[in-house]
């Protein structure tokens, strides 16, 4: 998928000024732009800072639109949908992104592990620890314990996690802040145009599996187990399958590391550990490539 430009949405307040682009959140977002700079009008009250708190701009979602790039004129946009609704001039031209000349400063907020100091269990955050990591983009790891979260993580994002803070403004929702990564971040892509088919498929497939885990493991009525493990044990299946349709290659999508087995791979080592740890359970020999 080439990714041309974008335009942030579903919140209330946030700017992230960059490459005559900007993050803005709102439901409907004015964009004047030239030549030399662009610029994103919105109607909206600005935002209490709390003394004594460090403040982020409330960003979380955003969402890849080609009309939201380098043009003349002034172009009306649903931030919540990417259509738009209004310009003054024609659609402007899709245009490629442009990388950050410099990283600048990362930091993920997650979950801690027992120790209170390392990464903890969540899946979600290991899936954007892992993108970080095979981006090779510096970061620092902020572990928290649910009582000892930043004011203004609750505050603005009711406290989830994982929340990636780049320069300044945060971000959560791990497919989120992936999209954020790739989009700012090509090198060592994750998807290219061959595999992008393949790798929809395979976030489609294993889409239901984490949720059946967590409803599973949630689970206090034994006589409900048996039920609930074998709907779980048919969603693998239709992995285990996917995997042997593209029969070259250890990884879900056959010989290349994607986008889809770092969401994925997380969340078969937390289903492998749950269901032995508190169902007594195990992912079935004959799902070689899931035992592998």
């Amino acid at each position: 998928m080439k990714v041309t430009s974008f335009i942030a949405s579903l919140c209330v307040l946030g700017t992230h000024q960059t490459h005559g682009f900007a993050f803005q959140n709102a439901f409907k977002v004015t964009r004047t732009s030239t030549r030399a700079t662009s610029k994103i009008a919105m109607m909206a009250k600005p935002k209490k800072e709390a003394k004594g708190v460090k403040a982020y701009s409330r960003s979380t979602k955003f969402v890849i639109n080609p009309n939201a790039s380098e043009s003349e004129g002034t172009v009306i946009i649903n931030a919540k949908t990417g259509e738009v609704l209004e310009a003054t001039t024609a659609p402007p031209r899709i245009v490629k992104p442009t990388k950050f000349q410099e990283v600048g400063t990362i930091e993920l907020y997650c979950k801690a592990g027992p120790d209170g100091a390392s990464l903890g269990d969540c899946p979600f955050t290991q899936y954007v620890n892992m993108v970080l990591q095979y981006k090779k983009l510096p970061f620092e790891l902020k572990p928290f314990a649910p009582d000892s979260k930043p004011e203004w993580l609750i505050e603005d994002h009711d406290g989830k996690m994982p929340c990636m803070v780049h320069n300044g403004e945060a971000y959560t929702e791990s497919d989120e802040i992936v999209r954020y990564l790739n989009f700012f971040f090509p090198k060592y892509h994750l998807t290219d145009e061959d595999s992008e088919e393949d790798i929809e498929s395979a976030m489609e497939v294993t889409a239901n599996v984490f949720p059946l885990l967590a409803k599973c493991i949630k689970n206090t009525d034994p006589e409900q187990d048996g039920e609930m493990i074998e709907e779980l044990m048919e969603e693998l299946r239709a992995v285990e399958e996917f995997m042997e349709d593209n029969e070259e290659g250890d990884y879900i999508c056959g010989p290349e590391f994607t986008l889809a087995d770092c969401s994925f791979a997380p969340k078969l080592y937390h289903l492998k550990t749950a269901l032995a740890q508190f169902k007594n359970t195990i992912v079935p020999p004959e799902m070689v490539r899931l035992n592998a």
